[in-house]
């Protein structure tokens, strides 16, 4: 019988499907218990912590199958689809920088032109994205830690916080604390929209966050 599972910090649909061997998670995603969810969480991508989805019963695949030859079956292994975007302070796209991708055992090379896409393996929960300027080992570098799935809703304190960082309005730590040094990083973001500059978390700055952040 389905099952009532409550979000964790990182968790994903995808992870979520996996690790109860549930259907896909579009399936989860557009069962009818989740209409509620459906409306709170607009994005499938972006869950809040204590969020509750309902689990449908998992889907079992039969194969016929001889008995005297051997079978060797392909299971698929579900991966995150990853895509970043990098900028400089001005929100100039560094298009034309090197880039090196890593995440657990796999790493990913590339030129940056537009966003950087790649699928990495659903069991990933950090990245490591570097940029260079060039292989020149004098070349100005910048590093990024990431955490895969660790994005809360746009209208949380916590996601407002994250995208901030993202955006280049650093806040420090994401940690649901409305303290002064979140407040300015809101007026600056908001002085550099043309906002209205009011440190508080209106609709206006919440709407500019997600176009802005993508998500």
């Amino acid at each position: 019988m389905p099952i009532r599972h409550t979000v964790a910090q990182g968790d994903t649909l995808a992870k979520i499907a996996a690790r109860l061997g549930s259907i896909g998670w579009a399936k989860i995603y557009e069962h009818p218990d989740n209409a509620e969810l459906r409306e709170r969480r607009p994005n499938p991508n972006v869950l809040c912590p204590g969020d509750v989805i309902t689990i449908p019963d998992p889907e079992r695949k039969e194969v016929s199958v001889g008995v005297d030859a051997a079978h060797r079956f392909r299971v698929t292994r579900p991966r995150h689809a990853v895509a970043l975007q990098v900028t400089d302070e001005a929100g100039q796209a560094l298009d034309g920088w090197l880039y090196t991708l890593t995440a657990g055992s796999q790493t990913f090379e590339g030129t940056v032109d537009g966003l950087i896409e790649h699928q990495v393996p659903l069991e990933v929960d950090h990245l490591r994205l570097e940029v260079r300027r060039s292989d020149d080992p004098t070349a100005r570098r910048i590093a990024w830690d990431l955490k895969v799935g660790h994005l809360d809703p746009v209208d949380t304190l916590t996601g407002v916080q994250a995208r901030l960082n993202n955006l280049g309005f650093c806040c420090g730590a994401v940690d649901d604390d409305a303290g002064p040094r979140t407040e300015a990083s809101i007026r600056a973001f908001q002085a550099s929209q043309g906002l209205e500059v009011d440190g508080q978390l209106g609709p206006a700055l919440l709407a500019k966050l997600e176009e802005l952040h993508g998500c």
